[in-house]
This record gives C-alpha cells, sequence and structure tokens, in this order.
C-alpha cells in the first residue's frame, strides 16, 4: 500500500511511501470526485506534480491530515500505478478495505459552496463514493473552501446524508450491518449511481457485498453479471432477481444496478419455512429452489422468491417473477415481463398449484447489438392475476376429474398437460376408462412433445396397457418414429420380435447408432435374410459406422450373403464398407445377377480406389460378365482413363487376333466403338497392334469409322492405322463411314486419299451406301471426290435406286442434279422388267415418283413388263399422283 507523507518536501513536494500490510502505519483517507488534471504517482515521483491543479487538492489534503496529527494520508489518484493492470485490479478489490481501516475520511465536495446544500454535490451521484459513504466509521465532510460541513457521526447529519444517498442511518451510524440488508437493497443504493466506464458500475460494489473477482476493462455490461454471480456463491438471497427492467438481455440477472431502482423495500423473506438449497450457476443458467405457480397454458408461470415488500404487514404478497418453460418440461426456463414483478397473492390458490420445483432459469451472454425480443404474450400479465383469472386457471387445472392428464394427453392439448403436471398432486399414472395412461395415449396419437413432458415428469416408460401395449409398441405400430426415439433413448425395453425388426430397421436407416446397440443388446435373434436387410440399409444410407456394429454385434453372419453387400458398396464407392467387408473374409469373386463382380462394378462406377483395392486383394482381371465384357472392357467404354491406366499395367501385353484371353487387343477394339481417344493414346502407347482385328475382321479404324468419330481415326491414321484394310465383307473404313453417314470421318479418309470406288463384297461403292442410308451430305463429298454415279452393285442397281428405293428424296434430287440417269441400261430379269419409277410407285414413294416423272429424259415415256398390261398412268395417278400434285403445288 503507498501512502502520502503529508510533510511537505524541501523541493515543496510530497513524498510517496510503501507499507506492507504488517506495518502500515495509521492514516487519514481523501474521498473526493475526480476532476481535471489529477496528480498521478508518475507525476509525484517526477517533477510534474505541482505544475497540475490537482495538486493543491494533494497539498490541502495533507495540511489538513497533518493537523489532525496524521502523518500518512491515502488518496486514490497519486497512490496507484494505474499503468499496472495488476495493481489496479488489487487496489480496486482493497478500497473497500482500506476506506473501512482508515482513521478518518475526509469527503471533499469541491462542488459545495460554504453553506450549500449537499444534495446538489456529484459526490453524491457517483458509483465510487458509495462504499466511501459506507465503508469509513469516522467522515469529515468538507466544503469547497476546505471547510467543515458536517460529520457522519452526528445524528442530524446521517440523516442528511441518508436522504442524499438513500442509505439508511442505521448503517451510516454503524448500528446496522450490511449484512442486515437484502442485495436488492444494496443494489437500490447505487441504483442511481454513475461511473465513467461502464465496467465500474460493478466494481465498485465488490467491497459492499464482499466479493473479489478479476477486472476485465472491456467486458462492459458482462462484469455486473459476474458481480451477481459472485455474491450467489456467498449468499442465498432471493433478491437479487427482484429487480425491474426493460433490458432483459442477460436472462434472469440485471445488466445493471439501475434495475433495482424499485426494489428498496424488498427483503429476504420464506413463509414456507426452510430456505432449501442454495442457486447455483451452470452454463445452462441458475438452478434455483422454490416454489413454482403455473399460470398459462403457454408454458408461463410465477417463480416465488424467498422474499417479500417490508411495507406488506400482513405477510400475504410474495415476490414472484415470470418465467417460461421453454420446452414444456419444466427443464430450462427464461425470464418474461422483466419489466416488472409480482406481488402474488397465494391464498387465492391451491397449495398444491405452488409445490416446490428445482428449475433452471436462463442466464444470456450479452451482446451490446442484440437486443432479445420477447415473444408478445397478447395480454398484460399483471392484469390477468386477478381473481377472474384464478378462476379460469381453476378451470383449466380441472381438479374434479381424475383422468384430465390422459384426456389431455389423448387430445395432443400441450398447454393443459402442462399446467396439470405443475400441480403436486397430480397422479402421472392415472389410467382412463380404456385402462390407458396418459404417457400411451400421447405416444399412441403421436404428441412428442407430451410425452417428453410426461417422461421428464417421471411417467413409466414400460407401464403396460390394454393388451400388454406398452407406449413404445404404440408409437411403433402408428410409426411414430419421432416418440420411437425419444422412448428408446429414454431406454424403453421392446418386448416382442416383430415391434424389434420394425425398430432396428429404422433405426439402422436412420443411423441412430445407440438405439441399435440398446436394441441390439436385448438378445433378440436376427435371422440372415433380416440381417442382410439391415447391412443393406446401412450401406444404402452410408452410415458406416452403423455397418461396423452389426458386423460386430452378429457373430456369425452367412458371409456368402454378404456378398451382395459388397456388390453394393463397390456400386456406391463405399470404400470402407468394402474394406470392412474384405476384412471379413467375403467372397471377392461373388457376381450378381448380370455376373458381374465387385471389381467390374467399381469400374462401372468410377470408383478408382476400391478398384485399386479389389485387385490388391485379388480380384480377377479377366472375369466376364453376361455379355462377356471384362472390367477393362468396361473400363474402355466408359473412358475410365485412370482405372484403365491401372489395369494397363497389370494385364499382359498381348497382340494380334481378337480373342478370349487377349485383352488389350479387345481393349482397343471396344475403346474405338466407343471413340475414347484417350484410351486409344494409352493402348498405342503400350504398343497394342493398330489392325488387330475383331470377329468380324474389323480394325480399330473401322470401329472409329463406324462410331463417327473422327479424333480417334486420325489419331489411328497419324500411328500408321491401314487406310484401306477390308473387313469379312471386304468393306474399308471409308464403306463405313459412308453406311453410317458419318460425314467428318469420311471427309478425313478421303483427305487422307482413301478410294472412294472401292467395292465390297456386294459391289457396292462407298456413294451406294451413302444412298442406301441417305445421307445427301455424304453423298454430296463422294460425288465432290470424283465418285461414279452410274456405278452397279452385284444386282446393277445405281445409287440413284437404291435412294429411290429407301425413299430419300434429298439423296435422289441430289443424283439427279449431278446427271444421274432415270433409265439407265440395265438387265430388265433382275427387277422383272421394272424401272426405278415403277419401283417407286410400288414402294409407295410419290414425291419421288414425281422427281423422277419430271426429269427431261428420252426414257420418259415408261414401258411396263408384258406380263403386266396395267400402265403407269393406271397404276400411279389415281392413287399418288394427285397427292404428288398437292405436295408440289404446296
Amino acid at each position: 500500500m503507498r501512502l502520502v507523507n503529508t510533510t511537505e518536501s524541501d523541493s515543496g513536494s510530497f513524498n510517496i511511501e510503501e507499507f506492507t500490510d504488517y506495518n502500515t502505519p495509521p492514516y487519514a483517507i481523501l474521498s473526493h470526485t475526480w476532476e481535471q488534471e489529477e496528480v498521478s504517482l508518475q507525476d509525484m515521483q517526477g517533477h510534474g506534480a505541482k505544475k497540475k491543479k490537482g495538486f493543491d487538492k494533494i497539498k490541502r489534503c495533507c495540511a489538513l491530515a497533518l493537523a489532525s496529527g496524521f502523518n500518512y494520508v491515502w488518496i486514490d489518484t497519486c497512490c496507484i500505478d494505474k499503468a499496472s493492470s495488476a495493481e489496479l485490479s488489487e487496489a480496486i478489490n482493497s478500497m473497500y478495505r482500506w476506506y473501512e481501516e482508515a482513521e478518518i475520511c475526509y469527503a471533499y465536495l469541491s462542488d459545495v459552496p460554504s453553506k450549500g446544500e449537499l444534495k446538489e454535490s456529484r459526490w453524491f451521484t457517483r458509483g465510487w463514493t458509495l462504499q466511501e459513504l459506507i465503508a469509513p466509521t469516522n467522515i469529515t465532510f468538507l466544503d469547497e473552501g476546505w471547510k467543515e460541513l458536517g460529520n457522519k457521526k452526528d445524528l442530524d447529519f446521517q440523516r442528511i446524508l441518508s436522504e442524499c444517498s438513500c442509505v439508511p442511518t442505521g448503517i451510516l451510524s454503524g448500528e446496522d450491518d450490511l449484512d442486515r440488508f437484502s442485495v436488492a437493497q444494496k443494489m437500490s443504493w447505487a441504483a442511481k449511481r454513475k461511473t465513467t466506464r461502464v465496467e465500474d458500475r460493478a466494481y465498485c460494489l465488490m467491497g459492499l457485498f464482499g466479493v473479489n473477482m478479476p477486472l476485465v476493462y472491456g467486458e462492459r455490461e458482462t462484469s455486473f453479471i459476474r458481480l451477481q454471480e459472485e455474491i450467489m456463491r456467498i449468499s442465498d438471497d432471493h433478491s437479487i432477481f427482484a429487480w425491474e427492467h426493460d433490458d432483459h438481455r442477460a436472462g434472469l440477472l440485471a445488466t445493471s444496478p439501475a434495475a433495482f431502482a424499485n426494489s428498496y423495500n424488498i427483503i429476504q423473506s420464506n413463509p414456507f419455512g426452510s430456505f432449501g438449497n442454495p442457486p447455483t450457476v451452470s452454463s445452462r443458467g441458475i438452478y434455483l429452489e422454490l416454489h413454482f405457480l403455473g399460470i398459462d397454458r403457454r408454458g408461463i408461470g410465477l417463480a416465488i422468491l424467498h422474499c417479500k415488500d417490508q411495507t406488506d404487514k400482513d405477510n400475504l404478497r410474495f415476490i414472484a417473477i415470470y418465467v417460461k418453460d421453454l420446452s414444456l418440461t419444466m427443464e430450462l426456463f427464461m425470464r418474461v415481463e422483466s419489466h416488472t414483478f409480482e406481488k402474488v397473492v397465494l391464498k387465492r390458490f391451491r397449495p398444491s398449484q405452488y409445490p416446490v420445483r428445482k428449475i433452471c432459469i436462463q442466464v444470456s451472454h450479452i451482446t451490446r447489438k442484440r437486443r432479445q425480443t420477447q415473444e408478445n404474450w397478447n395480454t398484460d400479465l399483471r392484469i390477468r392475476m386477478d381473481s377472474r383469472h384464478c378462476d379460469e386457471l381453476s378451470e383449466l387445472m380441472n381438479f374434479e376429474n381424475p383422468a384430465a392428464l390422459p384426456q389431455a394427453a389423448r387430445n395432443g392439448d400441450n398447454g393443459v398437460v402442462w399446467l396439470l403436471l405443475t400441480r403436486s398432486d397430480i397422479i402421472i399414472e392415472v389410467k382412463d376408462e380404456d385402462g390407458r395412461t396418459a404417457l400411451s395415449l400421447a405416444a399412441e396419437y403421436g404428441h412428442e412433445g407430451i410425452v417428453k413432458m410426461l417422461l421428464q415428469r417421471g411417467a413409466l416408460i414400460d407401464g403396460d396397457g390394454r393388451g400388454g401395449q406398452t407406449p413404445l409398441s404404440w408409437a411403433a405400430t402408428n410409426q411414430h418414429h419421432g416418440i420411437m426415439k425419444v422412448l428408446l433413448e429414454r431406454g424403453a425395453k421392446v418386448k416382442n420380435d416383430k415391434t424389434f425388426s420394425h425398430m432396428l430397421l429404422w433405426a439402422v436407416k436412420n443411423g441412430y447408432e445407440a438405439i441399435i446397440e440398446s436394441l441390439l443388446s436385448w438378445g433378440f435373434a436376427i435371422d440372415d435374410n433380416n440381417f442382410r436387410s439391415y447391412l443393406s440399409c446401412a450401406a444404402a444410407n452410408r452410415h458406416e459406422t452403423v455397418i461396423d456394429l452389426l458386423l460386430k454385434k452378429h457373430a456369425e453372419p452367412d458371409v456368402g450373403r454378404l456378398g451382395s453387400l459388397l456388390l453394393y458398396a463397390a456400386s456406391h464407392g463405399l470404400e470402407d464398407h468394402v474394406k470392412l467387408l474384405l476384412d471379413r473374409d467375403i467372397d471377392i469373386a461373388v457376381r450378381d445377377g448380370a455376373k458381374q463382380t465387385p471389381l467390374h462394378r467399381a469400374v462401372i462406377g468410377g470408383h478408382e480406389t476400391i478398384a485399386k483395392l479389389l485387385v490388391q486383394r485379388g480380384a480377377d482381371l479377366e472375369a466376364r460378365d453376361q455379355v462377356s465384357r471384362t472390367p477393362l472392357d468396361h473400363a474402355t467404354l466408359l473412358g475410365r482413363e485412370a482405372i484403365a491406366m491401372f489395369l494397363f499395367e497389370r494385364t499382359p501385353d498381348v497382340r494380334g487376333k481378337y480373342g478370349d484371353h487377349e485383352m488389350i487387343p479387345r481393349a482397343m477394339i471396344l475403346a474405338a466403338a466407343r471413340g475414347q481417344k484417350a484410351i486409344i493414346k494409352l493402348l498405342v502407347e503400350r504398343g497394342a497392334d493398330l489392325e488387330v482385328n475383331d470377329e468380324y475382321s474389323r480394325t480399330p479404324l473401322h470401329h472409329a469409322a463406324r462410331c463417327g468419330s473422327d479424333t480417334v481415326a486420325k489419331l489411328l491414321l497419324e500411328e500408321g492405322a491401314d487406310l484401306e484394310a477390308k473387313d469379312g465383307d471386304f468393306r474399308t473404313p471409308l464403306q463405313h463411314a459412308a453406311m453410317r453417314g458419318h460425314e467428318a470421318v469420311l471427309k478425313l479418309l478421303l483427305e487422307e486419299g482413301a478410294d472412294s470406288e472401292a467395292k465390297d463384297k456386294y459391289s457396292r461403292t462407298p456413294l451406294h451406301h451413302a444412298a442406301r442410308c441417305g445421307s445427301d451430305t455424304v453423298a454430296k463429298l463422294l460425288l465432290e471426290g470424283g465418285a461414279d454415279s452410274e456405278a452397279k452393285d452385284g444386282d446393277f442397281r445405281t445409287p440413284l435406286q437404291h435412294a429411290a428405293m429407301r425413299g430419300h428424296e434429298a439423296v435422289v434430287k441430289l443424283l439427279l442434279e449431278r446427271g444421274a440417269k432415270v433409265d439407265p441400261e440395265v438387265d430388265a430379269k433382275k427387277y422383272d422388267g421394272w424401272r426405278p419409277l415403277a419401283q417407286m410407285v410400288e414402294d409407295f414413294h410419290p414425291r419421288i415418283a414425281q422427281l423422277l416423272l419430271s426429269k427431261e429424259d428420252q426414257h420418259h415415256r415408261l414401258l411396263l413388263p408384258k406380263t403386266n398390261e396395267m400402265t403407269v398412268q393406271q397404276r400411279a395417278r389415281p392413287r399418288y399422283l394427285k397427292k404428288s400434285s398437292r405436295g408440289l403445288n404446296g
């Protein structure tokens, strides 16, 4: 402790001396309000003290103390090193004691002139001066000229001080101990006082309540919350909750002393006898053991505090605060209507309506911007606490009906159930006329909130009702899954196999591990079919830990039946499942209905890590499914480049003709057929044969032409593929491109020099095939490349005849425009004497018939076979030419 030596030094200043607790000399102490240019410890230790206005205050105080025989005086401005947070904290926690132990306190009122009014002084409005008024036994009050105004020991002056400060004269005189006064009363003394820092509203009261706590500047209103929590550690005084204020951000606790402005007369009192257990603070809130009165079906009640208004001489009214049961389970409440508290007359109610309960009321974390909005209760609750409301409440309580609780539970009336459960005389296991309890009825009709309420109040969870049904079986029968979960988590027991199976499947589907473990522990037998269903359900919902739990709990599952689960896991990318099942020695070669193995499934699904895992565990790379495809085939067809590369690296490099055990040649064909350029590139880099043949003697280039992949075709040609390779039908890649109408590939092949007159085993040229497939763009490219429009196939048919026979009008137009003859020299016997027009008429293509008829040609008049005397006009005009005319004109 530092003290100022009251003897002036040679330099005209005063020395600061430091003392321990054991050698502190008698000292005077100064109480004042801070003004501009107060002198700090650093100023006193340096040379700047005398230059400040506040030095005169120090000089006058030292002179007064020295004249009174005191060699030392404590002055807060210069005896604390405020640059040290540790020292500041220690000083504030010690300050009440320092004022209490001083021989005399000088209260300097710098704003009170000689013979002025004390009550006008700023000194009585400041937070810190409250403890400075109460702690010292001997206080001399001084005006602005340091002349005495009065002393705290003087009885008349005590009354003046009491009027100015609201502090009772018994406290000022020392006749009354502070412990005689309630927390609310002490708080009321500070209600109208101010501090510069928000936190100091709490810190300046620590000495008054005999508590210590660390200083945290910046925490704002939280400091006052902490102060109240510290008070509750040493006091069970409920008046700490008897405050009224609109600021309810802290829940049950007030945010400042201002909330106690109207609590001056609130004192401790307990008409019920024992005070019970003191309040305790937890992370959820504050636990209170008190009488609770439910007053509204919305979960609103009155927490009756152990305190009263001391002006109520008849002890009829008790202080109570409004609280709301947040979940209607009596587990957690919040204070509502914080701007008021109720003075409730208990004789209006039955004792069973306000039994002792232990409830938890929220204490909220304060944030400056958040202003918690309380629910609008639509009516003033103070007004409702009259005789009329009491009658309405009594009607809701339904005292005369013993089955009121089951009825309310069945109807799903949460509010009425809650009100009934606030009574101490309610029998929770009472049954209705059908022998069912409230819990069974709530479970049966799906009222989950009521189920929770009843369980919280101790309802028997496995109580049998009609037919041996339990609440759990009622919930299961009606598929109220939320209630099932609540009951199972609370330990409800399953009593039959059917209910067990239903519940276990539901729990597996939702991944409720604790419930599954509980169900499995009851010893019900699980057959392999059901077990497989449970595992499949867990896999489908990606509950890996549930699968592990099922496998561990089911000692010897049918390993063969688990194969389908392995297939499923491989298909859906459930890597952990696959590992788990493989570790259980599940057959890695298991097949599904399509004869696909888990490796097939993983490849098709694109699950690379699973595919690698299966291969590493010995999966058969050459296994074929029902369409004779290997995993590598599927990787190739689907373009699974990374998986294909991995499989290639583990496949022998087999060249030559496509065969049952030659996987890479097969992959080459399949990749080309699907246009998988990246796969082809990988294969070529590995040295795959560009001319490998399939069973139809088609090379990869044939397949690229057939599927229309110009990029694959280009890659193969760049690598040296045979442009004129012929398949089993003597068809070249160009002919396949023409057959399928793939313009881009055909153009590429023509540019590379492909023979446009190459003939297959039916003597058809690429132009024949283009005409047959109806691709005018391909036909045009071929004609531009020099294709013969009059070429005849093995049946002596020209491209024009093929186009006309198949109804490809655009190709017919193109060929006619390029000079194709309508009636070329043909072997009439091949057609039974029919010419192109006759064929068209016979094949019902009238528009093409008109095109051919309109062509100026020396064979314009048509001759029919001698075996048929009907003329073309007789055959065509009645059925087609009239329609054709409309088509041409339209």
